[in-house]
């Protein structure tokens, strides 16, 4: 049974160097405030937010590839799921993905694990899926030539006009809209939104910023994660290291620093949740 408490906040994991992995909550509304989460279970085991569900945050030891956990906040109950470990021999290990989600239509949470393989010109793709309702893991195999798998990856979404310039380093997806992270020599970046899936002519730069408004700083790495609830201020998070505002009507921003700059920060949207695990 699901019972939402219907709270959306922000899920922020830190993590130092040569430490254990922290995690607080984190709510932007004014004032912002940050409440810090304790784990039940080995931090220093567990360093990895694969993603959010309904309450729910799958994280993985990523260092040994053994365990997954299924932890929800609100209860402070966790869950951990030995993993798939199942890699062709002969092949090399392209990519593993992990990811969490709710199937509604067997009202079930599964965690997915994509593991492909390349041998020559063939890519092995082997799909685990994790039913937390049926405590076990099932699979699925699929082979298909490599020159194949780049064709699905190329026209198939109409790109907006920034692909002509800078570097697009990647895609993600703000309030449910697909976008892009579009840089210019470190020193300017760009989040461009398609409004409507599929028609170029939607795409638009939601969020533009720049090392002159923004402490002037070089931008290594930029994450747009969600919209305030009144739609007019965009939540980025910059360098891993802290949360730019940015006012989509001023095309300003402010900055919300949280703890020591020095640790890398995650950052998840959520709604906490009962759910029972």
């Amino acid at each position: 049974m699901k019972q939402s408490i219907k709270t959306d906040k922000l899920l922020v994991s830190s993590r130092g160097t040569y430490s254990s992995t922290s995690f607080c909550s984190l709510n932007l509304d004014s004032p912002p405030t940050v409440v810090e989460l304790e784990t039940p279970f080995d931090t220093t085991r567990f360093p990895d937010v694969l993603g959010t569900c309904h309450g729910l945050v799958c994280l993985s030891d990523m260092s040994f590839d053994k365990f997954i956990v299924l932890w929800n906040p609100a209860t402070r109950k966790y869950k951990v799921i030995p993993t798939p470990m199942v890699y062709p021999s002969g092949s090399s290990v392209l990519i593993v993905v992990d990811q969490v989600g709710y199937d509604h239509v067997n009202d079930d949470y599964k965690v997915v694990r994509l593991i492909q393989t390349g041998v020559g010109v063939w890519l092995n793709s082997k799909v685990f899926v994790y039913s937390r309702k049926l405590n076990v893991w099932q699979s699925l195999e699929q082979r298909f030539p490599y020159h194949f798998s780049l064709a699905l990856c190329q026209g198939q979404v109409p790109h907006p006009e920034c692909f002509n310039t800078g570097v697009i380093t990647r895609l993600g997806v703000l309030g449910g809209c697909l976008c892009v992270i579009h840089y210019r020599e470190l020193r300017s970046v760009n989040v461009w939104v398609m409004g409507e899936y599929g028609v170029k002519e939607s795409w638009s730069k939601l969020v533009a910023l720049t090392s002159e408004n923004v402490s002037r700083c070089v931008f290594l790495s930029v994450s747009p994660i969600t919209y305030l609830k009144n739609r007019k201020e965009v939540v980025v998070e910059v360098n891993q290291q802290w949360f730019e505002i940015y006012d989509l009507e001023e095309k300003t921003s402010r900055q919300i620093m949280i703890g020591d700059a020095s640790r890398r920060l995650s950052t998840y949207v959520y709604q906490e949740s009962l759910f029972k695990l």
